[in-house]
This record gives C-alpha cells, sequence and structure tokens, in this order.
C-alpha cells in the first residue's frame, strides 16, 4: 500500500470527527445531561439510603421489591425499596411501562436502557447559564415478576452488566469546560456515597449541588460507546482502507484478485462447496467473492436470501477452519441467520456474545468446551453424488440457456412467450381452427395480431348482445343531416323524459308514493294510474244533496243481499261442483226451459218412467254415435260439393243445410233453363 499523504489524513480526520460530532448530544436534549422526571417513565426511589441500594445490587448480586402502599399498616421489609408515589396502581403503571420499553429495546436492538441512578447532580452551565441535572452513577437493571400478582423486583441483567459513570456528562465536562471527573473506583471496597462526594470535590470550581438520591428511569447512551470507540482507536481506524473509503477515498483491494462472474460459477467442483443453504447465482457470486477476501456491500429487499446468503458465508468458513464475527443493529437479525444454522446442526459452532441467555460464565464455559471438544466429522458426499451433482448443474444450464434462446421464426424465446401467455391467465380461452401454429413466423404473427386488434373492435356488439345500446340500428350512411335528425330526436326524447319525470314526481307526491327512479317503478306508478281512473266513483249527488238515512238503508240492504248471495253459494259448493258457479250466462234459463218441459211432458200421461227410462238409454246412444254421424255427413256433404262444383268447405250445419236443399233440387224432374244459369 502507497504511503498516506498529509493531506488525505487530514482529510479523513476531518469524516472522523464530523462522525463523532453525530454520535453525540451535549445538550438539554439529552437526558442525561439534563434530567426531567415524568409521570409514566420515572421513579423515585425513597429508601433505604443510597448505600444500602447500591451494595445490595452490585456486592450481594441481590434483587430489590418494589414496595407497594397497598395496605399502609403492613410494614415495609427489608428486601423492599419505597418511591415518592403513594398511588399503587400509578406504580404499577409506570413499572409496567418501563418494563414494556426496557424489553422491546433489548429485544429489538440488544440496548439496554433502564438504568438507576445514584447521586444527581444540580449545576449551572458555565457557558449557556442554564440550569441542569445530570445522574452520576448508572446500573442497568431489569424488572422482573414471576406472575402478574407476584411482587415486582429490580435487579441486574444476567449479563453482569457494569456500573457506568454518566459518559455524556463526562465528555461535556472534558471537552466544555475541562474538568476531568474522578475514576469508578472498587465499590467493593468504597462506597457509592464516598465516591459521589468526591465528585462534587471535582466539581467544586462550579456552581453546583450534588444530591444523594435513587432515580429509576430510561436512558440511552449505546452511541457514546461508539464514540470512545472513534476517540481511542482513531489512528487504528484512519488506517484502515474501507474506512478511507468511506472518506472519499478511491478504494483499492490489498490484492489483485480476479472474481468469477455468474457464467464461471458452474465451473466450480462441488467438493469445493460447503453451503447447507440453497442460493441462486447473485448469492453464489456475493460468496464468491467473500471467499477471495473482497469487501463488499450485499443489499437487497426483505425476503431476498440476504440471511440465508450469511448463513451459507459461515458455512464456507466454518468449513475452511475460519472463524466468523457476525454483527448486527437488530437482534432479530441475529436470531434468523443463528437458527438457519442451527436447523442445520451447525449451532455448536456459534457462540452468542450478546443474548439475553449469555452472560460471563456461561461464555466462559462454552469457551472451554470449543477448545476442549473434539468434534466428529460429519458424513461427506461419496465421488458418485459429486459426480451426479455436476451432471445435474449441466442439465439445469443447457435448460435455462434453451428456455432463454431466441427462436428464429417469431424472433422470442420461450421464457418470454410463457411470460405472455402467463398474463392472459385470466382471460378466456377461445378455440381456434387456425391451421399454420407450427409455421408461425414473425410476419404471419404481426397479421394474425393485427386480425384480432380489428376484430377486437366490434367485440363489444359481440359482448354486450342485447345491451348493445345501438342495437337493431340499420342506418348506413352516417351523414351531418343524419346526425342532425338523431340530435333533434334524442332532443325531443329528453324533454319528454324530463317532464315525465316531473309530472311523476308531483303524481307520486300527490298520492303519498316514493318518487320512481326506474323504468320498472314509472311503468308501476302508471298501472296504479290505470286502477285509480277505472275505479267506480261514488255519484256526484251523495256530495250535494245526500240523505244519509236513506243511504244507510240501501247499504244495509245491499249488505243482507250480500250475505245472501253468499249463502247461498256456499251450500251450491256442498252440492256441485265449482264449475258449475262459472257456468255462462243464459244456461240457468235454458236449463229451466227443459226441466219445465220435461215436468210437462211427465204429467201429460203420454209416457210411463219405463218408457222414459228407454227412450233416455236410446238417447245416450243416440247422442254418442252424432259424433261419428256428423264426420260421415261433413264427409257425404263435402263430395257433393265437389260434385256440384261448389268451391267452399262444409264445416257447419248451415251448410249442409244449403246443400241437402240444393241436391233435392237436382233430383227434381223440373229444372231450370240453361239460360238461367249462363
Amino acid at each position: 500500500m502507497k504511503p498516506m499523504t498529509s493531506r488525505a489524513n487530514a482529510r479523513v480526520d476531518r469524516r472522523i470527527d464530523d462522525w463523532k460530532l453525530k454520535l453525540i448530544d451535549l445538550t438539554r436534549r439529552n437526558k442525561l445531561i439534563n434530567y426531567r422526571e415524568t409521570k409514566t417513565s420515572s421513579l423515585k426511589i425513597t429508601s433505604p439510603q443510597i448505600d444500602t441500594i447500591f451494595s445490595r445490587l452490585t456486592n450481594e448480586g441481590k434483587p430489590w421489591e418494589i414496595w407497594s402502599p397497598t395496605i399502609p399498616s403492613k410494614p415495609r421489609r427489608r428486601t423492599q425499596i419505597t418511591t415518592s408515589q403513594t398511588d399503587s396502581k400509578q406504580i404499577d403503571r409506570i413499572l409496567r411501562n418501563l418494563e414494556r420499553r426496557s424489553l422491546s429495546e433489548y429485544r429489538e436492538r440488544g440496548i439496554r436502557i433502564l438504568y438507576l441512578t445514584f447521586g444527581m447532580l444540580n449545576w449551572k452551565d458555565p457557558l449557556s447559564k442554564e440550569m441542569l441535572r445530570s445522574p452520576i452513577v448508572l446500573i442497568p437493571v431489569e424488572i422482573t415478576s414471576k406472575t402478574p400478582r407476584s411482587p415486582v423486583k429490580l435487579q441486574i441483567p444476567s449479563v453482569e452488566e457494569e456500573v457506568s459513570l454518566n459518559p455524556a456528562l463526562k465528555l461535556k465536562l472534558h471537552y466544555e469546560h475541562q474538568i476531568e471527573l474522578p475514576p469508578l473506583p472498587d465499590f467493593e471496597t468504597t462506597k457509592v456515597s464516598d465516591y459521589l462526594q468526591k465528585i462534587a470535590q471535582a466539581l467544586s470550581i462550579i456552581e453546583c449541588e450534588l444530591e444523594q438520591s435513587v432515580d429509576l428511569g430510561l436512558f440511552s447512551f449505546h452511541k457514546l460507546v461508539m464514540y470512545q470507540d472513534l476517540n481511542d482507536n482513531k489512528k487504528l481506524i484512519s488506517e484502515h482502507p474501507i474506512i478511507r473509503a468511506l472518506t472519499g477515498e478511491k478504494y483499492k483491494p490489498r490484492n489483485e484478485l480476479i472474481f468469477p462472474n455468474e457464467e464461471q460459477l458452474d465451473q466450480i467442483d462441488p467438493k469445493d462447496t460447503f453451503q447447507v443453504l440453497d442460493a441462486d447465482s447473485s448469492q453464489q457470486l456475493c460468496i464468491q467473492y467473500a471467499l477471495n477476501g473482497q469487501s463488499f456491500v450485499m443489499h437487497g429487499p426483505p425476503g431476498t436470501g440476504k440471511s440465508q446468503t450469511i448463513g451459507n458465508l459461515i458455512s464456507e468458513f466454518i468449513a475452511r477452519g475460519k472463524s466468523v464475527l457476525f454483527v448486527s443493529e437488530k437482534m432479530a437479525a441475529l436470531e434468523v441467520v443463528y437458527n438457519r444454522l442451527k436447523a442445520k446442526n451447525l449451532d455448536e459452532y456459534c457462540l452468542e456474545l450478546h443474548s439475553q441467555k449469555a452472560n460471563k460464565r456461561e461464555v466462559v464455559q462454552e469457551l472451554n468446551r470449543c477448545l476442549t471438544e473434539h468434534l466428529v466429522k460429519g458424513r461427506t458426499l461419496s465421488p458418485e453424488e459429486l459426480e451426479r451433482l455436476v451432471q445435474r448443474r449441466a442439465q439445469l444450464k443447457n435448460y435455462v440457456e434453451s428456455l432463454h434462446k431466441t427462436r428464429e421464426n417469431i424472433n422470442l424465446t420461450a421464457f418470454q412467450v410463457l411470460s405472455n401467455l402467463s398474463k392472459l391467465e385470466e382471460t378466456p380461452s377461445v378455440t381456434t381452427a387456425y391451421p399454420y401454429f407450427k409455421s408461425l413466423d414473425q410476419r404471419k404473427l404481426l397479421e394474425l395480431e393485427d386480425s384480432i386488434r380489428r376484430l377486437s373492435n366490434t367485440w363489444t356488439l359481440v359482448e354486450e348482445g342485447e345491451n348493445f345500446p345501438w342495437l337493431g340500428c340499420t342506418e348506413k350512411d352516417f351523414t351531418p343531416e343524419t346526425r342532425s335528425n338523431w340530435i333533434h330526436l334524442l332532443e325531443t326524447t329528453l324533454a319528454t323524459l324530463n317532464a315525465m319525470i316531473q309530472d311523476s314526481y308531483a303524481y307520486s307526491q300527490a298520492l303519498g308514493l316514493p318518487t320512481p327512479h326506474t323504468i320498472r317503478e314509472y311503468e308501476n306508478l302508471q298501472t296504479i294510474s290505470n286502477i285509480i281512473s277505472g275505479t267506480p266513483r261514488p255519484p256526484r249527488s251523495w256530495f250535494i244533496d245526500i240523505n244519509l238515512e236513506e243511504l244507510q238503508k240501501e247499504t244495509e240492504e245491499h249488505r243482507k243481499n250480500w250475505e245472501s248471495y253468499q249463502t247461498q253459494k256456499q251450500w251450491l259448493r256442498t252440492r256441485y261442483d265449482s264449475r258449475f258457479l262459472v257456468s255462462p250466462i243464459g244456461l240457468a234459463e235454458s236449463i229451466e226451459r227443459s226441466y219445465q218441459y220435461l215436468c210437462e211432458w211427465l204429467q201429460s200421461g203420454v209416457g210411463s218412467e219405463k218408457d222414459l227410462y228407454v227412450k233416455r238409454e236410446q238417447l245416450k246412444k243416440y247422442l254418442d254415435s252424432l259424433p261419428n254421424r256428423l264426420v260421415e255427413l261433413r264427409e257425404d256433404a263435402n263430395k257433393i260439393t265437389e260434385i256440384l262444383g261448389v268451391k267452399k268447405e262444409v264445416n257447419n250445419l248451415e251448410w249442409i243445410t244449403k246443400i241437402y236443399i240444393l241436391s233435392n233440387l237436382c233430383l227434381e224432374k223440373t229444372r231450370p233453363p240453361r239460360a238461367w244459369l249462363e
């Protein structure tokens, strides 16, 4: 590598300083600089005294239980701490909120934000003249409870996070006021209250007051750790080629390496591949770049296989005896990759350095296991299986090449054809007898497309069928005169419709009916109008010269007649068929005359009951044979008309009678002269 110039170094240093400034906030917006109590995310601890609380947490490693004033008469136990809040429900709400927010941040980003602060510095900034309130010592804690009704406890997390001196306050005093705070002592031999006194002595040159208080709240200063890292290792960081490239310097790899392209990936021998997850060509290319020592950025939207590629990278380096440090801002990304490796039995090679399940003791035990344990090599693929992989890869390559090969006739690839067909999946299938598909070329395809396009312009008529607005129109020539006539006709029709709408609205309102909106509703309104028009109306005299008593008598008489009619009708229904009640007009008089004639005939004594029965049977036989006789009579009459030259078909008794008279005249000896007929 060429030696770095002073100008280039200055540029890199400036960029690193810019990054550092973006990582810190030393204004009053930072809670570590200006702490403010809130109603929902902070609690002030009032007892026991500060050294007791600190020692139990750090030296003894025991939790504190939050005392809830639900039963004031019940005394506080030695393992309980009290707060300034007197409402137990409010205490519970604050603790649940703190627990929810701190757990969410830790699970998502692996960052502790819930802290107990020991000592509060009330001071006046000499530069801005602002009164500030800054915590001094911070201990990370977590809120635990076995059940929702169990007592809530505060304890240091199992990862054994260390006690911290407020980093933001330390930086602000150092850079803005050139004040150095004393380092944290060994708290096994030094009380926290004594250390706070040393802090007060170091700050005696500024206007301040130090409280021996304990507070529970949310703080975040993980970026300050990054700031301190950039500050302490500035020289080492500035020499790294990636860092220099980020500052604008042209990146030059340390070694001139030849990296494969996608076409060369198929030349890699399967026995040199140690991937445990599926990978496409773009992912394979990333893996080869990493194996060749190339730094690169792999990006893509969610679900494109970035975590899968990282899993393959780790497995490749494990097979080559190398170690991999996988870091991520989000815990979820770490868990996804770890679970993929665990599913392939590679979790034995993984060490979780930043996890809820990891603490110092477990990390040491895991390191000891890795150093002392000898893993048994698993089964590898046989030469025959490796050869089959090579053959399968060649088959897939040939398939892809065939899929994307341009066909001469249609100048399209099979992939393009299938893609176009997939767009037509919802299109109805139409059976066609087109006979030239096998010889279809680009020219014929264009002609076919043109024909289909012309057909599509008229296809609307076929689809709409009877609903097509111009269905039945026989006009062939559309001239300006035709257009004018149509416009006049449409305007006239529109005016008529508007008038009909207005009249229908007024009419429906007068009848108390809803306003019609459809053709069927207009037809219904017209039907109602016709019924009203045809309904009998009361005489005019009812409203001019009315005699209510006479009208009442007449109405009563009609009512009685109606009841009598209904009674007789019901009696007739019990004795006769229902068709009897709908007999034609005049049938009753005809039956009555026949009945009277029969009575007179019986009373005359002409025939006895036996004669009546015999004649009845004869009459019945005669009537039964009458239809056949009538048919024969009609046939004979038609033959006579044919002989006589009468051009009319005989179809009733009247004509048969006339033919009979005409036949008798023909048989008479005295005939009319021929001249009469000429």
